[in-house]
């Protein structure tokens, strides 16, 4: 592999424009509100690393800040939330309480 200085320059100026774009990506997620019940998982990460993924949640309501699931876990910022695709959201598990609560609440509405 080429390691001339050009070439590093290169690879440098990718890799910033490419953290650059990646960081408004998660800047523009977070200040979006989730809708209620809108379906969201992410990873738990404990040192550093991934130990596994959370199973699939409805959003509920945001108290402050804070953006909270229909059974009470507070949802992490974007960057740990999983973007999610319909093979994906039939492969992890469902939280129950959060499905029950939605459909409750659809039901009523």
């Amino acid at each position: 592999m080429d390691r001339t200085p050009d070439t590093q320059a290169a690879w440098l100026r990718i890799e910033r424009e490419a953290l650059a774009q990646v960081r408004t990506e998660l800047e523009a997620e977070d200040t979006q509100p989730l809708t209620f019940g809108a379906i969201v998982a992410w990873s738990d990460c404990r040192f550093a690393r991934t130990d596994e993924l959370s199973v699939v949640h409805r959003a509920g309501e945001a108290i402050g800040d804070v953006a909270l699931t229909l059974c009470g876990e507070v949802i992490p910022s974007a960057i740990r939330r999983i973007r999610l695709s319909a093979n994906l959201v039939r492969s992890l598990g469902r939280c129950r309480y959060c499905e029950d609560q939605y459909t409750k609440r659809a039901v009523a509405s």
